[in-house]
């Protein structure tokens, strides 16, 4: 059975988020950081679903006006986060699992189980 390593998947994914949000999450520009704890405030454990949706409908398909736990409002910033619906299902959740636990802090095993990963990532079918 084979075993998926999520959390390198999410890094090369990541390279598309780095232009805005920085190679270390620190963000650029008027782009929202990701690191410092900035992303956990918005997306707390327990959250990554909603996270996952953000990155895939971005800025200007997400029907509310504010997003996150904070209610960040959309757009807020000035920038506009692009839709990533290219990106298959695994490769979004990948994404999301590597800012989580590379940015955010989050045990790697709490973001596989959070993003719904973990049974993949154990190699069980």
């Amino acid at each position: 059975v084979e075993v998926v390593d999520f959390f390198a998947i999410g890094l090369e994914e990541y390279a598309s988020c780095a232009a805005c949000h920085g190679d270390n999450g620190g963000g650029a520009g008027n782009f929202p950081a990701l690191a410092g704890g900035e992303m956990m405030a918005t997306f707390p454990e327990g959250q990554c679903e909603v996270q996952v949706e953000w990155v895939r409908l971005g800025t200007n398909g997400w029907p509310d006006a504010t997003y996150g736990a904070n209610d960040k409002p959309v757009g807020g910033s000035g920038a506009v986060m692009p839709a990533f619906s290219s990106l298959t299902e695994e490769q979004l959740r990948a994404v999301v699992l590597y800012e989580r636990v590379q940015f955010g802090g989050q045990d790697l095993e709490a973001a596989l189980t959070d993003c719904g990963l973990a049974s993949e990532a154990e190699g069980e079918e």
